[in-house]
């Protein structure tokens, strides 16, 4: 996980949310691996913040960046790059970063070896996002496994979940609020429109 060359602004917290992430893909607890990163740096407040947000929101919405990941990345990378990729994704998709930052300062803090990647799968992602895309099934968009939505909500139910709560889609970190009516062609689980 060492990075040489100059400290770009932003990559110290990146690394150390990559860190978290990757530490809690091999089995650690978020809260833990998230104490004794932040315990072993000095950083003012607003990053340790940003430090926290960063690992428990990559976390907490690991199945909705991995989407990304997987759609936009021609190989599987290894665990530490793909703990960073769902970082920038997150970064892209939930906080609403501008994507010159969140790409720039994502491809700083990777392995030099890997930057192009890196690069290139977020700039992919980064375009979406400034497209408007879709979010294949609700799952994926609340980052939940398929046996919870599949054991709590029906497909016409799931349906009527996406266009009710409207004022709760996020996209690129704004709130949305959507003009949407009920018609069959959502109730049949197509996919929805962000």
């Amino acid at each position: 996980m060492s990075n040489s060359g100059p400290a770009e602004p932003g990559a110290l917290t990146r690394r150390m949310a990559m860190r978290v992430v990757h530490e809690v893909g091999t089995g650690a607890r978020t809260a833990a691996s998230l104490h004794a990163v932040l315990r072993d740096a000095s950083l003012d407040p607003r990053d340790n913040a940003f430090v926290t947000e960063l690992a428990h929101g990559t976390v907490r919405m690991q199945r909705a960046c991995d989407m990304f990941i997987d759609k936009h990345s021609q190989r599987s990378p290894d665990a530490e790059v793909r703990a960073l990729l769902r970082i920038g994704v997150y970064q892209l998709v939930f906080l609403g970063t501008p994507p010159h930052a969140a790409v720039s300062a994502t491809v700083a803090s990777a392995r030099p070896k890997v930057r192009g990647f890196v690069n290139a799968v977020l700039r992919r992602v980064a375009e979406e996002v400034a497209a408007g895309g879709e979010w294949p099934t609700i799952g994926d968009e609340l980052s939940y496994p398929d046996w919870l939505i599949d054991a709590f909500i029906s497909d016409e139910l799931q349906a009527r979940v996406l266009l009710g709560r409207a004022d709760l889609w996020r996209w690129n970190g704004l709130l949305n609020i959507r003009n949407a009516t009920l018609s069959a062609h959502d109730v049949d689980g197509s996919a929805t429109t962000i």
